[in-house]
């Protein structure tokens, strides 16, 4: 279980949400359900509350450098269209080894928000502050606030999640509220790993804290509860049409793919052949997920037909040479596959 949380299988991922269309296209997903959330708001409100144009979104994992956050900068920019707009993300870290990619993912976001202030300039000046375990740092930019904070006291498995509160997360009345749980909760132990069920504990905690909108992205494998024959079968499949996408759409000479496939033989293996607290690697199908955000008193929220032209000339663009990746909507969820195949699925619940 080991070779999964080292260094270089946290680069592998990272290289897999980075290059596979399969999963670059859940993180605009994300992004896109993101911006159409929080514009309703914006529309909806009067012009004397800004919600819709101060938005704080919680991350349970970054990643290597924000990236999905980068894109979602940009996408916010173009829809405010140089009207100033504040941004803060807080992200909860596990423990203290996600320090080193905290500050790289702060100063990519810090670098970003500059060229996006300068693409759109206008009169005054917020400030980008990027919290690390409390010390601030300010710069001076234009038209959005970025905070990058790292929480100890929330953890991936098993975790207290008592801490998780408006108040720990520094969550203001004026700010509409994102969590983004992009290919996390999948490795939240659930009630087959442990009687307090943290992955239906944390659901429900985050309900409490009121948010705008709540953002899942997953991977579209039965590999949680399942036996393992089903589970041997189940993984053959999924990873089997991942890898053949990969062939399709990356360059030949891409000496990143080979990387990128070694960490996902690590995923594999710990699919199949480990069990109870060992076996790290949980992912469900949309259809159970729907199941838990029910029970968590969550409704899914139908994402507009322009989240899905935005998704689909995307698609064009990768598909000149191939046209195996498909997005398709299947009850609610935005559902990227190769060859007919699911790969990963988003979705937003209020």
């Amino acid at each position: 279980m080991g070779e999964l949380f080292n260094k270089e299988n946290v680069e592998s991922t990272q290289l897999l949400y980075d290059l596979s269309s399969c999963f670059k296209l859940g993180f605009m997903a994300a992004n896109l359900a993101i911006v159409e959330a929080t514009l309703d708001e914006s529309d909806t409100k009067s012009d004397n509350n800004n919600r819709g144009n101060k938005i704080h979104v919680i991350d349970f994992d970054i990643g290597q450098g924000g990236g999905q956050y980068v894109y979602l900068l940009q996408a916010l920019a173009a829809r405010q269209n140089g009207k100033p707009f504040i941004v803060k993300i807080t992200t909860v870290a596990a423990d203290n080894s996600s320090q080193e990619r905290l500050t790289k993912a702060g100063n990519a976001l810090t670098q970003e928000a500059k060229k996006v202030g300068n693409q759109y300039p206008e009169e005054g000046n917020t400030y980008i502050s990027i919290l690390h375990k409390m010390k601030v740092e300010l710069a001076p930019v234009k038209q959005m606030m970025i905070i990058t904070k790292k929480q100890d006291r929330i953890k991936s498995n098993d975790s207290q999640t008592g801490e998780l509160t408006r108040e720990s997360l520094g969550c203001e009345p004026d700010e509409s509220l994102v969590l983004n749980f992009a290919f996390k909760l999948y490795r939240v132990a659930d009630e087959s790993v442990s009687t307090d069920n943290p992955r239906d504990e944390l659901l429900r905690r985050v309900k409490g804290l009121g948010p705008r909108v709540v953002i899942l992205v997953e991977q579209e494998m039965n590999t949680n509860m399942a036996p393992f024959m089903v589970r041997v079968t189940e993984t053959c499949s999924y990873y089997g049409a991942l890898f053949d996408s990969f062939e399709a759409t990356m360059s030949r000479d891409n000496s990143k793919q080979v990387n990128i496939e070694v960490g996902l033989s690590w995923k594999l293996a710990n699919s199949v052949a480990c069990e109870g607290r060992d076996r790290v690697e949980r992912c469900e199908v949309f259809g159970k997920w729907q199941a838990r955000m029910g029970m968590a008193r969550f409704e899914l929220k139908s994402l507009s037909q322009n989240v899905f032209e935005t998704l689909k000339a995307k698609l064009s663009a990768v598909n000149r040479v191939n046209t195996g990746l498909t997005v398709t909507d299947q009850n609610g969820g935005v559902c990227i596959g190769w060859m007919g195949l699911t790969i990963t699925v988003a979705s937003a619940w209020r």
